[in-house]
């Protein structure tokens, strides 16, 4: 966001030197912001992988868990027929 030379939104008018170094305060401050989200972008991005990984093997384990206990379940109803 270009915020240099240009008066800020809901203020009222201001001089013009208090304006401009209003405005220009503002669009460096602006440009700060976006440097550090570019920054910070990778960080989040390898964070976002990670834990979707994360999530996929306790999916995949809890599905592994799953058709475990239902063969389990089918052999006890197997045994249980057998035998009644």
């Amino acid at each position: 966001m270009d915020a240099i030379g240009k008066s800020m939104t809901g203020t009222p008018a201001m001089g013009a030197p208090a304006g401009r170094t209003v405005d220009h305060a503002a669009g460096s401050v602006h440009k700060a912001i976006d440097k550090a989200a570019d920054v910070a972008r990778p960080v989040v991005d390898n964070l976002a992988a990670s834990a979707h990984k994360s999530v996929d093997r306790l999916a995949g384990t809890a599905a592994q868990a799953a058709d475990a206990f239902n063969a389990a379940d089918w052999q006890l109803r197997d045994s249980q027929s057998r035998f009644t």
